[in-house]
């Protein structure tokens, strides 16, 4: 089927048929009174579905048209020749299911597990499974096994009272998320309404306020006061989505006094999510990332990102070039000749640039002050190594 309108007619159709099952080309079908009208020089089929709603189909969206009347008396005869044969009244099933004769379906498959309460697909169509030779519910089944059905699916209680607490929690704290808009609007438009938001903002104390807190200070929108409460608010709750957000702002936040609060905080209850973070960004193909990341961990001063720091001392970057039409000069470091303009584009190429990282290097003399190995990552490892085997030897000691 291709198009099917649904009209509304508000006069009933004179001499409709009783019920009618339409068989439709793209397959499917639809039951009711069936009426064929001229439209034109078109003739349509309008199917009456019931509750005044009325389906108009061209006769090419429709393969063929049973007449109720003419189905049910090809059941009864049916029936009649299948005398007791269990077998033959499960096929006569399979008929009426196929023609859309529901009630004459449920009556067969019935009418089966009478002449032969062992037929096996018969019994299966109405729920039912063999357990030790006996045929069970396979609902009652579920249950017996300590199981709840629970939105369409038979589950463990335990996963359902999940579901339920995490579909709860999803809608307090949407809720928070409007609350939290609602308030920051107020106190971003100023006046009287400002001062008891910002009060109001202040005195939150729920965990679940986190999303939505945490979503306005990666977002860097709002003015660095607004942020920095974002921060404190935030410090409150040791939540997965309050780290989160105090990770990027101590990142990518504009104002170096917001980086360091929220580093601060890190460093009291979420230390270790936030150095993998930052170690993980140490291998970004984007230089200015690495260099971000050094920085935060030059303030952690934590042990395990000396050999990733030791790594990124020189880092390897890719980018395109060529690929389209272009201009390029180059000249000589002391701004002389030896260079000069070049056209061209042709082919795409990539590029791979070595990058010394300064910040890197910063990081790793604040974490061994005693040296200064520059960029030779060589000598900075075997320096750490050093230091490893004499703590290894004390602790032996020790003992």
């Amino acid at each position: 089927m291709n198009r099917w309108t649904i009209l509304l007619m508000v006069a009933t159709l004179a001499n409709a048929c009783d019920a009618d099952v339409v068989y439709l080309r793209g397959g499917g079908s639809l039951s009711g009174s069936v009426k064929s009208l001229e439209m034109g020089k078109q003739k349509v089929i309008v199917v009456d579905t019931g509750n005044g709603i009325q389906i108009s189909l061209t006769q090419g969206e429709v393969a063929r048209v049973d007449r109720e009347n003419d189905l049910i008396a090809q059941y009864q005869a049916h029936r009649a020749t299948a005398d007791e044969d269990a077998d033959a009244h499960w096929e006569l099933a399979r008929w009426c299911k196929a023609n859309s004769l529901l009630p004459q379906y449920d009556r067969q498959v019935r009418h089966v597990i009478r002449l032969n309460p062992q037929h096996p697909t018969a019994r299966a169509s109405l729920g039912y499974t063999s357990v030790n030779g006996k045929w069970v519910l396979h609902d009652e089944l579920q249950r017996a096994h300590g199981l709840v059905r629970h939105l369409g699916k038979w589950k463990v209680p335990a996963d359902v009272e999940m579901t339920e607490a995490e579909a709860e929690l999803e809608i307090q704290q949407k809720q928070w998320i409007q609350t939290v808009k609602r308030l920051r609007g107020r106190v971003l438009k100023g006046g009287k309404a400002a001062d008891e938001s910002l009060v109001e903002l202040t005195a939150i104390e729920d965990p679940l306020a986190s999303g939505a807190i945490g979503k306005l200070l990666v977002q860097r929108e709002d003015p660095d006061s607004l942020r920095m409460l974002w921060v404190k608010l935030l410090s409150k709750w040791e939540t997965a989505e309050a780290a989160d957000a105090l990770i990027m702002a101590s990142l990518f936040d504009p104002e170096p006094m917001i980086r360091e609060a929220c580093l601060d905080r890190l460093e009291q209850f979420a230390k270790t999510r936030a150095v993998n973070t930052y170690i993980a960004m140490l291998r970004d193909n984007d230089n200015k990332k690495v260099r971000i990341a050094a920085n935060a961990l030059m303030a952690m001063k934590d042990p395990r990102s000396i050999l990733p720091l030791t790594d990124a001392l020189v880092t390897t970057h890719k980018s395109k070039t060529g690929g389209g039409p272009s201009m390029s000069s180059s000249f000589d470091r002391n701004g002389g000749g030896g260079g000069g303009f070049s056209f061209g584009g042709g082919k795409e190429k990539i590029i791979e640039q070595k990058v010394r990282n300064p910040p890197v290097l910063s990081a790793l003399m604040t974490l061994a002050p005693d040296a200064d190995y520059q960029y030779d990552a060589e000598r900075w490892r075997q320096h750490f190594s050093r230091q490893m085997a004499e703590v290894s030897y004390d602790l032996r000691r020790d003992l």
